[in-house]
């Protein structure tokens, strides 16, 4: 058994180490910048010097740390999309979608900052005042936001003194680059 390992040492150092060390075979040559090096023996390891006799470990043992970091673990992953009632069979709504987002009549979809009333005392006066603002979401965005709404939620809604009202139609926007009214057709 010994004999293949010699031979193997040339080629895959760390395996004939790795197997050397589970079956007390010491290897003749090995790989040092690419030259071959005789290996001076090491003292019999046979006994520890407390007494004990050392572990005796495979070639996966050796190797497992390797393998667990090269294996990615699974997380949990939701489709966006609308997910039905099993009583009814009728779509559902996310619920996330709704408390932190805002649909507007002209589709666009509106959200708050992220930590808008967190650490207040540390905000300077303009950076609170940015905090305030609402944040208008990119269009795939939106597009994955419809998906996971019903119908119900698309439709234009008319309140009195509704506060979004300057922001349901998309028209005169220059500020942000979206005016999208188009010119009336004269013949």
């Amino acid at each position: 058994m010994a004999a293949p390992v010699k031979k193997i040492t040339g080629f895959i150092p760390p395996l004939c180490k790795a197997f050397s060390a589970c079956c007390r075979v010491k290897p003749a040559l090995t790989i040092s910048n690419r030259l071959y090096t005789p290996i001076q023996s090491a003292r019999n390891n046979s006994i520890l010097p407390n007494g004990s006799f050392p572990i005796r470990r495979s070639i996966l043992q050796n190797y497992t740390p390797l393998v667990q970091t090269s294996v990615r673990t699974r997380m949990d992953w939701s489709e966006p999309t609308i997910v039905c009632d099993k009583k009814d069979g009728k779509p559902q709504s996310n619920k996330n979608v709704l408390k932190r987002f805002k649909r507007l009549n002209c589709g666009l979809w509106i959200r708050t900052r992220a930590g808008r009333s967190k650490k207040l005392w540390r905000m300077g006066p303009q950076k609170k005042w940015r905090h305030r603002l609402h944040v208008v979401c990119n269009a795939s965005q939106s597009t994955l936001l419809d998906k996971m709404v019903t119908k119900y939620w698309k439709k234009k809604t008319y309140f009195v003194d509704d506060p979004y009202e300057p922001y349901q139609k998309r028209t005169k926007m220059e500020k942000f680059g979206l005016d999208i009214q188009k010119p009336k057709f004269v013949p």
